[in-house]
């Protein structure tokens, strides 16, 4: 009998190990399988591992990530004459943030330079800025406002007859500008999950369901 999908929580972008010890030697020891995409194999010796994976000593519930609400957030900022604009969003994995940044990027500006901070890795781009001086600051900005899962945009527009900043103003400006955008967003709580399905007889489905909603801090049924 295959189960529904359920959402359990992960930690770096993989599920937590003993979530999938647990669930998986419950499916084994009754006779089915846990698969995810692509699939996982199960392996143990049977209940008392399980029983001792699921338990609160051996298996704590997931730490909550900071990350944004849903939408675009923007925010301006000028420094000496060059105007900075800055986007954020929530982007779960780097396909989403590549998405959003595509999305964003104006190709008549001077510079798009961008930042994205996952769960487990992280990337950023100077965009022809001098190394170091704005896709860096970016990603510090957001990892120094204790957020994960997020992309930010600054897009600089700089007319010709505008004074050069030097590399310290850059830091500065490309800094300030994400940060700006950041604390103007409206922040939320996760826990970031990934997607199981569990094959097992159906007489075992009350012994998984429990480990599951503890593990989504839910009620059971």
């Amino acid at each position: 009998v295959y189960t529904p999908p359920m959402t359990v929580p992960r930690r770096c972008g993989l599920v937590h190990p003993r979530m999938l010890v647990a669930v998986g030697l419950w499916a084994r020891a009754a006779g089915g399988f846990l698969g995810t995409a692509p699939p996982l194999p199960c392996t143990g010796p049977g209940r008392r591992l399980a029983a001792w994976a699921s338990s609160p000593a051996a298996a704590p519930l997931p730490e909550l990530v900071v990350t944004l609400d849903d939408g675009v957030w923007e925010a301006e900022e000028t420094v000496r004459r060059s105007r900075f604009e800055a986007r954020a969003q929530r982007a779960k994995s780097w396909a989403e943030a590549r998405t959003f940044l595509d999305s964003v990027l104006d190709s008549k500006a001077r510079h798009n330079c961008w930042a994205w901070h996952g769960a487990a890795s992280q990337r950023s781009s100077d965009d022809g800025e001098p190394a170091g001086t704005a896709g860096r600051p970016i990603l510090g900005a957001i990892t120094g406002e204790g957020l994960t899962d997020v992309v930010v945009m600054v897009t600089r527009y700089k007319p010709s007859d505008a004074p050069k900043l030097g590399a310290g103003g850059l830091v500065r400006a490309y800094g300030s500008a994400a940060r700006a955008v950041l604390r103007s967003a409206v922040r939320k709580e996760v826990i970031p999950t990934v997607e199981l399905r569990v094959c097992m007889p159906l007489d075992a489905l009350g012994a998984v369901q429990p480990l599951v909603a503890r593990w989504e801090q839910r009620p059971t049924g």
